[in-house]
């Protein structure tokens, strides 16, 4: 450190530091471990009336934080937003997970320069790039400011105190705010961060480098000057008693509860209280195994609230693993902490991340709750809460070592055993059994911990199953399975419809009644059978089927492309019931991903379209734009009496809203405001104006021309609100189209959710 930035305290003032940083030490009891890192079951989100109560993530994690019973993960940004969780510990004991999403940059999002804290309580704060965001009530909502004299680029680490207090840190630039992110200052003096923080004025770092090793540099009137640190070692590094202030591999300094900072350097550990007299006698430990096989130096400590720390250790060779240092005194060896970020949030536990070597090097999450004497457990990850399982109407979703289950379309959920070493690719229940059908075309169930294979189908190649009656279907490459004792199971074909179909890839069931069908293009193949799956013939389904759903026995449906049709007789016979609008701008983000259908009676359901996702309560009449978090369409959305359950695509988590159904759609208006100007081949066209009260400014609405009958529509413009809701658009209509429609998508937002909207069809003859 130069002499321009170097000042000593006097006895009296370092004194004074030391006596109130050790107050603050004592303030409070660490939390627990095991509840820090206890598993909540459900999750809050930031989206008003939304629930996560079955799995939840935040997609690929980048970086996690921990302090003071909490941690917070945020995930890979896509499109400019970046997922986040909070777990925490509430005022009345109970651990509590918040999700959420926040706007990003996107040159921070594309970097991963995104850090999140937990500053206590409800407060988080959000570096992106040069902007600090800074929430009251854990993510809802944000103010950003912007960290003076901060240069295009930087990656912006924070601390947090308290929930006013925090520190940024950008190579060797701090800065730190005292009044909760309103303003900021610049310290004159140099410390490279990560910085360890104990108050708004004390802060320990690395200062500037040196020739032959690191410095260690702290600020004590909040960086306005620095005070270059060393050591009088016993034993380590430099002849014995010499004062040693540059040091060879120096590590990023931890405090420890007890006020002192720990530093690793060369073979050695280094305790430095804080605050103290910088030529004093601060002792370095040796590290048990210096000088042996590897030569093991420390790289990184991390120390939890009780005052233990955990040193990693890594060889010249490359090999890596951690140690205890408990006091002044060494302990076992134990396993090594996470290759990326690493914090404690509570006594005996770290969290950090680390790659996934089941994901292609993609980050997981990963903690312990006994510092590493046992194995690190994976709580987070990118395949976490991905593919959805299920069939007819049952959820489940694989969710870090475990199957969550629904059998109430997202109300409760169960856990299953973990699915990774069976490979599941569907899951029924059959008789209050849980059945699934395995990669390798076993059936299995779930027995001590595991699923065990209880019926080979490998010779019918099997691709999908579904309960019909007391029997489970399975159906495949060649031929179809009907298993009344899964212990026992008798492959049933029936060679007229097998000979048609070929081989089979869907099944759904409802009753007795099921059917069977494979496409390939817009061809579509398909069998039926009324007795569950004893008998089979072949049957017709709308050409270019992409799914179908039995709603109940006598009720079907089937979608192809954008088009619902309708079975009133069991999937006999269909009639198009309706055609699902493009909406442009104006629709769900996503819109074009595989079509999926969900009906949880006759008339009520939810279909995943190429436009985007839609439901009908009156079995297809009317389609509505379903309203989800993000207006982002999910992979997966069911209905559960006026409630809705859908899939976030980019995090995997499950969220429902129990009334969405039941509260009232707003109502769009729309009217002429010209004069029709007809043109050749009887084209008109004509201004139309609207309203949509109650949802504000820039909401996007999607004008549509609408022709007679259950046909198809154009979408003629994409226009914005107003501040009062108001809108209009000038649009063009040809011969065959009698009128003009307006679509709303709905809004999820903190303070309200609003749901979609269609207006009656407007004349315009």
């Amino acid at each position: 450190m130069s002499p321009a930035r170097s000042v000593l305290l006097t006895a009296t003032a370092a004194a004074a530091l030391v006596a109130g940083l050790a107050a603050e030490a004592t303030a409070a009891p660490p939390p627990a471990s095991a509840d820090v890192l206890a598993d909540p079951g459900a999750a809050s989100t930031t989206w008003a009336g939304w629930a996560a109560p079955g799995p939840s993530g935040v997609g690929e994690p980048v970086h996690v934080t921990a302090r003071d019973g909490a941690f917070a993960v945020v995930g890979r940004a896509s499109g400019g937003i970046a997922p986040f969780l909070v777990q925490r510990i509430d005022d009345d004991g109970r651990v509590v997970r918040t999700i959420g999403r926040v706007p990003v940059s996107a040159a921070a999002a594309a970097a991963s320069s995104v850090d999140l804290v937990s500053a206590g309580g409800r407060t988080l704060y959000l570096a992106d790039g040069c902007g600090v965001r800074r929430s009251a009530d854990l993510g809802a909502t944000w103010r950003t400011t912007v960290l003076p004299g901060c240069g295009s680029g930087a990656d912006v680490r924070l601390t947090a105190v308290d929930e006013r207090t925090v520190w940024a840190s950008s190579g060797y630039t701090a800065w730190r705010t005292v009044d909760g992110g309103a303003t900021w200052t610049t310290g004159p003096a140099v410390i490279r961060g990560p910085l360890a923080a104990r108050s708004g004025t004390n802060a320990i770092g690395q200062g500037s480098p040196r020739p032959l090793g690191g410095t260690i540099a702290e600020t004590r009137d909040g960086g306005a000057t620095a005070i270059g640190r060393g050591f009088r070692p016993t034993l380590g590094p430099g002849p014995d008693g010499a004062f040693v202030n540059v040091l060879p591999g120096l590590t990023t300094p931890v405090l420890r509860s007890d006020g002192t900072a720990v530093v690793g350097f060369a073979r050695s550990i280094g305790l430095v209280p804080v605050a103290s007299d910088p030529d004093g006698n601060d002792p370095t430990f040796v590290v048990p195994g210096a000088g042996g096989p590897g030569d093991p130096r420390p790289t990184r400590i991390v120390c939890e609230p009780g005052g233990a720390c955990i040193v990693d250790l890594t060889t010249t060779d490359g090999g890596r693993s951690s140690v205890v240092l408990r006091d002044r005194t060494f302990g076992p060896v134990v396993a090594a902490l996470p290759a990326g970020d690493a914090s404690s949030p509570g006594t005996a536990a770290i969290v950090g991340t680390e790659p996934d070597p089941g994901d292609g090097g993609a980050r997981r999450v990963v903690a312990t709750t006994d510092l590493g004497a046992t194995p690190y457990r994976t709580i987070l990850s990118a395949d976490g809460g991905r593919a959805e399982l299920g069939a007819d109407g049952l959820l489940a979703i694989p969710e870090e070592g475990t199957l969550r289950i629904s059998t109430d379309r997202g109300r409760s959920w169960t856990v299953a055993p973990d699915p990774a070493p069976a490979g599941l690719v569907q899951v029924s229940r059959v008789s209050g059994t849980t059945v699934a059908l395995a990669e390798d075309g076993t059936l299995r169930v779930p027995a001590d911990g595991a699923w065990a294979p209880i019926a080979d189908l490998t010779g019918i190649a099997p691709r999908a199953i579904a309960a019909s009656g007391d029997a489970l279907v399975v159906v495949g490459d060649r031929g179809i399975a009907r298993l009344t004792d899964p212990a026992a199971p008798v492959v049933r074909t029936s060679p007229s419809a097998v000979a048609k179909a070929g081989r089979f890839d869907h099944v759904t069931a409802s009753g007795r009644v099921a059917i069977a069908w494979s496409t390939s293009g817009r061809r579509t193949r398909a069998a039926r059978s009324g007795d569950g799956g004893a008998t089979w013939r072949p049957t017709t389904l709308p050409g270019g089927t992409s799914a179908v759903d039995l709603a109940t026995p006598s009720v079907a449906y089937a979608l192809a492309g954008r088009t619902l049709h309708r079975s009133a007789d069991g999937g006999r016979r269909f009639a198009t019931a309706a055609v699902a609008p493009r909406t442009g701008g104006a629709g769900p983000v996503g819109a074009g991903q595989a079509s999926r259908l969900d009906f949880s009676s006759a008339k009520r359901g939810a279909l995943i379209t190429p436009a985007g996702p839609f439901v009908t309560g009156n079995g297809g009449r009317t389609l509505e734009l379903l309203a989800v978090p993000g207006a982002v369409t999910p992979p997966v959305a069911t209905v559960d009496g006026s409630a809705i359950v859908a899939q976030d695509p980019l995090t995997g988590t499950i969220q429902r809203h129990a009334d969405l159904l039941g509260v009232p759609a707003p109502r769009l208006s729309v009217r002429r405001a010209s004069s029709i100007r007809r043109g050749r081949s009887g084209a008109r066209a004509v201004t139309v104006s609207g309203r949509l009260p109650g949802v504000g400014a820039g909401e996007p609405v999607a004008v549509l021309g609408i022709r007679g009958g259950v046909r198809d529509t154009t979408l003629e413009r994409v226009v914005r609100t107003d501040d009062r809701g108001r809108f209009r658009a000038a649009v063009r209509l040809t011969r065959s189209q009698r009128g003009v429609q307006v679509r709303y998508r709905g809004v999820v937002r903190a303070d309200r959710t609003v749901r979609g909207a269609t207006s009656t069809v407007l004349r315009v003859r």
